[in-house]
């Protein structure tokens, strides 16, 4: 559970392990900026335009090394039947996205999946879905 209000998940018939930091940057512009993503992220400023529609909506969060990063690994659900338990890829909002945006990051993920490049390799990925979470925090109290 990451300390966000949404999540927007990108499933994926591939572990995701081998590209969520690329894929997030090619459909919002943002990543860790310490890793992988760079050319990614300037792709979609390339092909988007200034400003970045996603400026105001992403979050970063402390990865399991302590990097700050807009995505992480996720479940995939058991009823789309995919070889690994992690192929698809979640990315932190701190606000709803708009209609607009979601349909950004729908159109990005295809194209990604169809023209993407990791390493100047392509990318080997079918999109499957996609789901938006909302955390929501219930606090039950009980006099004791």
């Amino acid at each position: 559970m990451h300390d966000v209000p949404y999540l927007f998940i990108i499933d994926t018939d591939s572990y995701s392990g081998n590209f969520e930091r690329e894929l997030c940057a090619y459909v919002t512009g943002h990543w860790d900026q310490d890793t992988h993503g760079r050319s990614q992220a300037e792709k979609f400023t390339e092909e988007e335009g200034e400003p970045n529609p996603f400026e105001d909506y992403i979050e970063c969060c402390s990865d399991e090394y302590g990097r700050l990063t807009p995505q992480c690994l996720e479940a995939t659900p058991k009823e789309l039947h995919v070889a690994n338990h992690y192929s698809s890829v979640g990315v932190f909002f701190n606000k709803k996205p708009t209609p607009e945006l979601i349909s950004i990051l729908k159109r990005r993920s295809y194209k990604f999946a169809e023209q993407g490049l990791i390493f100047d390799r392509p990318v080997e990925l079918k999109i499957l879905g996609f789901r938006l979470c909302k955390y929501t925090v219930i606090i039950d109290e009980e006099e004791i």
